[in-house]
Order: structure tokens, then sequence, then C-alpha cells
């Protein structure tokens, strides 16, 4: 008998005995279902997660240091494709008539940010508006140097040697991720090519100079392997993990949580699948050797059950995604508050794994015994106590 036919015939028989295989389908069913579930929310999650921080970070990777980059670093992310920009940060003293204010200053190329947006407002009161990097000549101050200075939107402000006018109100900025101990000061935002007029940075000064990068994964993951070997002591490679710590040990627990539960479903499943396996064996094995009077050899009657099962277990396995992709769905529901407002779509490799775990266990746990069947005598339809050959493991 052709497989075609074995598997015709085992389509039949599932459906004909489709009531034998409640336990297995509702075993398959759950297992693919929590492990779906689970794949789903933590995958999703971990992208808007990603999203988040790439945004925190202002790029997907990036180099910063004391010194600035060398001219074979900057040679190895423009020829991997990357879009990049940079930043010098230093802290300097902001005057205004006879106020004086500490302050962190970010000069930054006018295609700044690369990742994230930024927000400002031209009075007070008035909407925020998305926005580039400040032009030539202009200054956006964050709302406490404005208060601290006494100022009003438009006003001049000398920074170092040079005067600018501060423009607009900084509401938003992305790129925080190593901002130190500079982050408890307010923070101003100029274009780098006021910076050499500002006299600002001498001799001693303390400058960050932050080397942002943007681009397709694969380049960014060969300029993360290539480019560690290049830095310099004063140097080090901020990559997504690194951009916001808290938020990647939140994310990794959360992962490893919902996967400990995912894994007690499974093995619950699992016990399932090979009580329901045993069950439908023994009830089986009149059947088999039925079968192996027709005719079918031990490989023959072996793949004509593991059709059944196989087709019992890839429904279970497609409604169980599918009940996966409805909890995880609640799930994001009841956590909207505390998640971000878009959710990227999961992966289609995310289902098929699911569905894998599903075949996988059905396979472990029933072959043994569908090997039973396969050894049945077909003497046994005339004495009944006659066994199975044992199945060498």
């Amino acid at each position: 008998m052709s497989t075609f036919a074995l598997l015709r015939l085992g389509g039949k028989q599932s459906w004909r005995e489709r009531r034998a295989f409640t336990v297995l389908f509702f075993a398959v069913l759950v297992a693919v279902a929590s492990s779906s579930s689970v794949s789903f929310f933590s995958e999703r999650l971990h992208l808007a997660m990603a999203e988040q921080a790439s945004e925190f970070l202002g790029a997907d990777i990036a180099l910063q240091g004391s010194v600035e980059a060398t001219e074979e670093q900057l040679t190895l992310a423009t020829q991997q494709g990357l879009a990049g920009t940079r930043i010098v940060e230093f802290s300097t003293m902001l005057a205004h008539k006879e106020h004086m204010l500490l302050s962190q200053v970010k000069a930054v190329e006018p295609h700044y940010p690369l990742k994230g947006q930024l927000r400002i407002q031209h009075e007070a009161t008035g909407p925020e508006v998305t926005t580039q990097a400040p032009a030539p000549g202009e200054i956006w101050l964050e709302a406490r140097i404005f208060n601290e200075l006494e100022l009003s939107p438009g006003d001049s402000i000398k920074v170092g040697s040079a005067q600018l006018q501060a423009s607009a109100i900084l509401t938003h900025e992305p790129a925080q991720a190593s901002a130190g101990m500079m982050a408890l000061q307010p923070l101003a935002l100029m274009n780098l090519e006021d910076l050499p007029a500002t006299r600002a940075i001498q001799p001693g000064s303390r400058i960050t100079y932050r080397y942002l990068w943007q681009g397709p994964e694969a380049a960014v993951t060969k300029v993360k392997q290539l480019l560690p070997p290049l830095l310099t002591p004063q140097q080090r490679l901020v990559v997504l993990e690194e951009a916001s710590p808290p938020l990647h040990r939140a994310l990794k627990q959360a992962q490893q949580y919902l996967g400990l539960t995912s894994l007690v479903a499974i093995l619950l499943a699992a016990v399932g699948i090979a009580l329901s396996a045993t069950h439908f064996t023994q009830s089986r094995l009149p059947q088999a050797a039925l079968w192996r009077c027709f005719g079918l050899s031990q490989r023959q009657t072996l793949t004509l059950f593991a059709w059944q099962f196989l087709i019992i277990g890839g429904v279970a396995s497609l409604l169980g995604v599918g009940l996966g992709w409805l909890a995880q769905q609640g799930l994001f529901y009841l956590l909207r508050h505390l998640m971000p407002a878009t959710l990227p779509p999961p992966s289609l490799f995310t289902a098929l794994g699911a569905m894998g775990v599903g075949c996988a266990l059905l396979l472990c746990f029933s072959l043994p015994q569908l090997m039973t069947l396969s050894r049945v005598p077909p003497m046994r339809v005339l004495r009944e106590q006659l066994q199975p050959m044992p199945t060498q493991a």
C-alpha cells in the first residue's frame, strides 16, 4: 500500500475514531496554546522594549568615549552601510544678565536624532512640535533653565564666548542612555557648527564624544563584532542591552517567569499525551492485528497509526496557535496601561516553533506505544492472549 493510500486511510480512521483522541487532542492543544501564547507575548514585548531602548540610545549602536573616534572606526561603520551622527557633550555655565546656571550641553549635527524624536515648544503654554536639531545660532533649553535664568523664548543667552538665541523649550530628547551624572543637570541642545565659537572646550575639559549609528540588523551585528578590537582604553561600545539596564533585566526576568509557566503546562500536557497514547494502544491491539492480516507490514502499520496521530496533532496545533494568539492579545489588553501604545507583530517562525513543540511532544510520548502496535502478531485475531513483541528502547 502506498504512502498516499495510508495517509488517506489514516485520515478516515481519525475522523471515524475522533472520540478516542479526545484526551490526546486537548493535551496537544494545551501544550501548543501555552507555548505559543508565551512565545507571542515575549517576542512582541521584546520587540517593543528593544524599540524603546533604541530610542533611549538614539540609534542601533553607539560609540562613546572621552576621545574622538579614529578614522579606522568611522570607515568601518561607513563600509557596513550604517548612517551616523556625532554628538559632543560637556558641562558649562549658561549666563543671562546676572544669572548663571551649570548645564549639560549637547552639540549635535543637523540630522540628529537617528531614532526617536525631538519635541519642543515655542511658548510655555504652546503645543509640542516634533522637529530636527536646532539651526546654527539657536539653542534649545529645558524649561528649568528658562525658569532659573528668567528667560523667555527668543532671548539671547551666553554659552562660553558665544551668544545664542534661546528659540525653543526642549520637552523631549532621546539618546539619554549615557548621560551619567550629567543627567542631573538641565539640558541645552545646540548645533555642532556653533561649538568652536563658544570656546567652551579647553585643555582639561571633561568632554564626551558620542557617535550614533543606525542601519540593517546584519550590518549592526557585523560592526558589533569588528569594532571592539579597534577601541581605545577611553572608548566603549554601547548596545541596546546596555541602553537601559533596569529595563533589560526586568524584561529578561519576565521572560524567564513566563517560560517557566509554559514549561509546567507543557510537562502536564506531555503526561496527558503519554496516558492517552497508552490507552489508545491497548484498545487498538485487535485492530492492529486485523490490519496485519490484511497484509500490512510492521512498517505500514506503524505509518498508518502515526498518520492518525499526526493528523490529530496537526489540527490541535493549529487551533492551539490560534488560542495562544487570543490569549496573548487578552494579556496585552489587561496590561494595556503598562505597555507601549503600539506593539510590533510576531514573526511566523514563532507560530511554527510552537507547533513544532506540539508535534515533538506527540511523537516523543506516543511513538513507543505506536511501535508496540506495529509489532502485534496477526495471530492475535484468533488468540487475544498473544502480546506484541517487546520494543527495544
